[in-house]
């Protein structure tokens, strides 16, 4: 080797030792400035050898450099900044398995949902049957028995008997249907909101209904998921992303639900009807619920991982993790 060429060689141990010592101050959380990442700064200047020599070393040196400096400077930005694409719902998939996110022990398998539907059927073979021929006058909401008449219990046995058969499959199909979103609020708060939107939506019928009406379903229940849903996605919506399509799905089941079900209640003759009030009260109840219960994903200060923070923090997927159908 030349003496220049020694010469050259021996300058660039200090010059990459500062570099690396640059690398490892910005690692450590130290403010620099980002020029002086750049290799120019410590590459040697002197000797021909050196210069051909160290070419590729210098090459790889600026490609590592900027890798460095886009990764710092991502790791800045929080991470709601950059719109939902394939490659952050990847990511998302991935901070949910890495939290440890399984199977809710009471939502396993749409549990939840499966017993609300068999509870329903349950309730409507017992009338038909002769079991229990009075059972649907006894749990219905007929607003002269619940005030003045003191039976508030109808506010919530409503939900479980049906004007007839197609009142309840299409009933029992849109529960069936929705049976995924019971993954994305774990199976206890999916039955607490069930049961608190029957009550909302009673509650808002009684209010705004004549004293004769009479009115039952599970109508105000499956509104009020759907309406749970719409308003986690949108309190969620900074750190999952929200789009058109989170919503059409759901839309078409509430559709064709309301739908039959107006078709069915053939202008209310006399018998107990469906009461479109329940509909909106149920959903505005169920939304206020998901508001108040969760989710509510927030990134955790220690650990860095997704964690479930909503206002009330009762009835908590496992102890605050991210339910799994997030």
């Amino acid at each position: 080797m030349s003496a220049r060429a020694e010469q050259a060689a021996a300058s660039l141990l200090p010059r990459l030792n500062a570099w690396r010592h640059a690398m490892r101050a910005q690692a450590n959380g130290t403010k620099q400035p980002l020029a002086v990442f750049h290799p120019s700064l410590y590459a040697p200047t002197q000797g021909r050898a050196a210069s051909t020599g160290l070419l590729r070393l210098t090459t790889a040196t600026t490609a590592a450099a900027a890798t460095t400096n886009a990764l710092f400077a991502s790791s800045r930005r929080p991470f709601h900044a950059s719109s939902p694409s394939s490659s952050s719902q990847g990511l998302w998939s991935r901070l949910v398995r890495s939290s440890g996110a399984s199977s809710d022990p009471l939502g396993r398998a749409a549990n939840v949902t499966n017993f609300l539907i068999a509870a329903n059927l349950a309730a409507a073979l017992a009338a038909a049957s002769g079991l229990a021929p009075q059972l649907p006058s006894a749990l219905a909401r007929a607003n002269w028995m619940v005030s003045p008449g003191g039976e508030w219990y109808r506010m919530l046995t409503s939900g479980f008997v049906h004007s007839g058969w197609i009142h309840l499959l299409v009933n029992a199909y849109a529960l069936h249907a929705l049976r995924g979103l019971e993954g994305v609020f774990g199976g206890r708060r999916y039955l607490a909101i069930y049961l608190l939107s029957i009550v909302a939506g009673n509650w808002l019928g009684l209010r705004q209904t004549p004293a004769y009406t009479v009115a039952c379903g599970a109508s105000g229940g499956v509104c009020g998921i759907v309406g749970a849903y719409v308003a986690a996605r949108v309190a969620n919506r900074r750190v999952r992303g929200l789009s058109a399509g989170d919503f059409s799905w759901v839309a078409q089941i509430v559709g064709l639900n309301v739908l039959v079900q107006i078709l069915n209640s053939g202008g209310g003759g006399g018998g107990a009807r469906i009461d479109q009030w329940g509909h909106v009260g149920g959903a505005v109840g169920g939304a206020a619920a998901a508001l108040l219960l969760g989710p509510r994903l927030r990134w955790a200060r220690a650990g860095g991982g997704l964690v479930d923070a909503p206002p009330l923090p009762v009835l908590l997927w496992r102890g605050g993790r991210v339910p799994p159908g997030w």
